[in-house]
């Protein structure tokens, strides 16, 4: 599922024991750090994995945010395949 708006996200969420959520560094940005933990909250056992492009200095603050608060993972565009597929292989 695709979604833009993160009250839909956190709407599919509510009850989920597993799920994997892929939020990039622009969303943050855009509707605050605090959807990290609302995230969190909506579904405790979810791999969130945080999107980012290493050229952008200012998203190391949200980076860090993200690992504080237990994202599984932070991958950093340009990013190959192989690791967007490991983050989700052995995921059940």
């Amino acid at each position: 599922m695709v979604v833009s708006a993160p009250s839909d996200v956190l709407q599919y969420l509510k009850g989920k024991h597993h799920g994997i959520v892929f939020l990039d560094c622009e969303s943050a940005i855009k509707f605050g750090l605090g959807i990290f933990s609302k995230f969190k909250v909506a579904c405790p056992s979810c791999r969130l994995i945080l999107i980012c492009n290493k050229a952008h200095k200012e998203h190391r603050e949200i980076i860090r945010e993200a690992v504080d608060i237990g994202f599984y993972a932070c991958l950093l565009a340009p990013y190959e395949d192989w690791e967007v597929l490991t983050m989700v292989r052995f995921y059940r």
